[in-house]
């Protein structure tokens, strides 16, 4: 299996069934960040790299790292994990953004709920969020 050469390392996705149509939740290997976005067959993978720098540039990256980064996750290989922490986070974020896709007072959107689980802390990084903890590792 070829290794990923982007800072943010391979992605693990899991279909996400919330509120009104489903989504997928894509996961970084370095830093657990999240990106959501909708299931749709002419979405994924494709449109992926664009959700990626959405996301990237909401939580501060900057933008040389940005185009660096999404350049590099334009190549798909599509494989499953048996990695406990990986298969952890996935759950975790997954109920998550379930909470807040479902949730009829708030209507947040994908992005939105992808921005929730960039704030939330998650003991896989020590309470550190996911943000900050892609903040640190586009800072070195």
């Amino acid at each position: 299996m070829v290794e990923s050469e982007s800072v943010l390392g391979d992605w693990f996705v899991n279909l996400l069934n919330a509120g009104s149509q489903p989504h997928v939740l894509c996961v970084s290997e370095n830093g657990f960040l999240p990106v959501i976005f909708p299931a749709r067959n002419e979405l994924f993978p494709k449109a992926f790299p664009e959700y990626l720098r959405g996301v990237l540039e909401a939580i501060g990256i900057e933008s040389g790292s940005v185009e660096e980064e999404v350049a590099l996750s334009t190549d798909i290989l599509i494989s499953s994990t048996s990695d406990p922490s990986m298969v952890g986070v996935l759950n975790s974020y997954s109920r998550f953004a379930r909470q807040v896709l479902a949730d009829p007072d708030r209507s947040a959107s994908a992005f939105e709920a992808t921005l929730s689980i960039c704030e939330l802390p998650s003991a896989v990084m020590k309470y550190e969020t996911p943000g900050a903890f892609v903040r640190e590792l586009f800072s070195t």
